[in-house]
């Protein structure tokens, strides 16, 4: 998705580590270039780490606010 939106803010807020998960807590907006609209969001996102390379990221957010910021909705522009 990078390319087809651009961040307007990411703030990492909190970093959890236990064996080899990482999980990072945050808030970022986006700005959807397709649509001009943005979208604000928490975000987790949990990275498996093995031999000191990133092996597997999930991420979770508020896909409402995406979906309707793609789909140019007024209701998510903040």
């Amino acid at each position: 998705m990078a390319g087809l939106q651009s961040a307007d803010e990411f703030e990492p807020k909190e970093f959890l580590a236990h064996g080899d998960k990482v999980a990072v807590l945050g808030h970022y907006t986006w700005h959807v270039k397709a649509t001009g609209r943005k979208f604000s969001s928490d975000f987790v996102h949990v990275f498996t780490v093995q031999n000191g390379k990133i092996t597997n990221m999930h991420e979770y957010l508020d896909t409402h606010a995406a979906v309707q910021a793609y789909a140019g909705s007024h209701a998510a522009a903040h």
